[in-house]
């Protein structure tokens, strides 16, 4: 009898750890009044969709706690009145400190993918600051050189000037790429790449190959492999890989803005293809947008097809879009084939976005007659518009 009670109360230890390993608990306290209830929210995967959380605790004396269930390490903001924090959640137990003064100093104990974002923060906290004071200029630049005409005397200064800072600012953010790729090699066994997304920055800003990716990936755990966050990245990963200079572009058939079907493979036989990935909130996007026109005006008669591929979540900024740049004189689809279903969180097969990667926009590739990727640019700089020029010219000729 008395193995029998042991064996029981075994057991219900075991059931009640299963049960505490899919939750969180999170106990707060913040200094000072700066609101009556704190709000928790995150996002995370539940089969093909997308699902976000949010969680309201009252504040009683300057402390909240949060206890909910969870899977796995997920990014997560919480909200006290204006005090706005992002902190990563993990399925434990957990304590909070937000002091009055300086919320954004605030302590996570108990999180491990918390603490390893801390340490990247201060590794590249340096080089992040220099990062964005040379953006800032940049932008300040760009600002001056859209206000004056080309021929005014200050305008090649001022661009010789903006180039430079350009060429600093792409220097450091190479050596925070080089310190990226170090942390994920050296944390495997880290949510963290994951969550935060640096993984999947380092795969699109180029910091790391795509065959050094899938090596670093396969490495990982399959704990954190079969992660929600992580079964993104591989199919990010599997994109990359399928769609590379030399291989057959993936195909699509989708309805453009006015319903009617475009499907990619019959063009083959007859045109070249320039896939432009767009959106109407993407300020480099459009301003690569007359390129765009100048290309199709040049080249359309001779046999290029273009097709603008838009990553709005709204169809009517897109429609709007497409009417003010006057870019409807060729097809414009979009990444998905419902944006009321992906506004839901829902992905499906048949989305442009499950065969291309369209985490980094602008982004255009061209295919031959044959269906094959002959080019790829990540962005819509003047180097990329005189490479998209000379491929052109070297094609169709002048």
């Amino acid at each position: 009898m008395k193995k029998f009670i042991s064996f029981v109360v075994l057991a219900l230890l075991i059931a009640n750890a299963v049960v505490a390993a899919d939750q969180f608990t999170l106990k707060g306290k913040v200094d000072g009044a700066v609101g009556d209830s704190a709000v928790l929210s995150y996002r995370t995967s539940i089969g093909n969709q997308l699902k976000a959380f949010r969680y309201t605790s009252e504040i009683r004396q300057g402390h909240f706690l949060f206890k909910e269930d969870l899977r796995e390490p997920v990014e997560a903001q919480l909200e006290i009145g204006k005090v706005k924090v992002i902190l990563y959640l993990e399925p434990t137990d957990m304590e909070l400190y937000i002091p009055q003064n300086h919320p954004e100093q605030f302590r996570l104990k108990g999180s491990k993918t918390h603490d390893d974002g801390e340490r990247l923060t201060r590794s590249t906290r340096t080089l992040t600051k220099l990062q964005s004071e040379f953006d800032d200029q940049i932008q300040k630049k760009y600002k001056k050189l859209d206000s004056i005409s080309e021929t005014d005397p200050a305008y090649k200064k001022l661009s010789d000037e903006k180039n430079l800072l350009k060429l600093r600012y792409d220097s450091v953010s190479a050596l925070i790429g080089k310190l990226l790729v170090a942390f994920i090699q050296m944390n495997l066994n880290s949510y963290y790449p994951i969550v935060s997304n640096i993984f999947s920055t380092c795969l699109y800003r180029s910091y790391i190959s795509v065959d050094s990716a899938r090596i670093l990936f396969d490495r990982m755990p399959e704990m954190i492999r079969n992660s929600s966050g992580s079964r993104f990245l591989n199919f990010e990963i599997k994109m990359k890989e399928n769609v590379v200079v030399g291989k057959m572009a993936p195909d699509f058939n989708t309805p453009d803005m006015n319903g009617k079907l475009v499907k990619l493979s019959g063009y083959r036989g007859t045109n070249y293809v320039l896939l432009d990935f767009w959106a109407s909130w993407c300020v480099y996007c459009v301003k690569g947008l007359p390129h765009m026109n100048e290309l199709y005006n040049k080249y359309h008669n001779k046999g290029l097809e273009l097709i603008g591929v838009s990553c709005d979540w709204s169809k009517a900024d897109w429609l709007a879009a497409v009417d003010k740049h006057q870019i409807s004189a060729w097809p414009q689809v979009s990444i998905v084939q419902s944006i009321e279903k992906a506004s839901q969180g829902y992905s499906f097969d048949e989305d442009i976005q499950s065969k291309y990667p369209t985490n980094g926009i602008p982004r255009y590739i061209l295919i031959d007659k044959t269906g094959k990727i002959i080019a790829k640019w990540g962005n819509s700089s003047e180097e990329s518009e005189k490479d998209q020029d000379r491929v052109l010219k070297d094609i169709f000729g002048e």
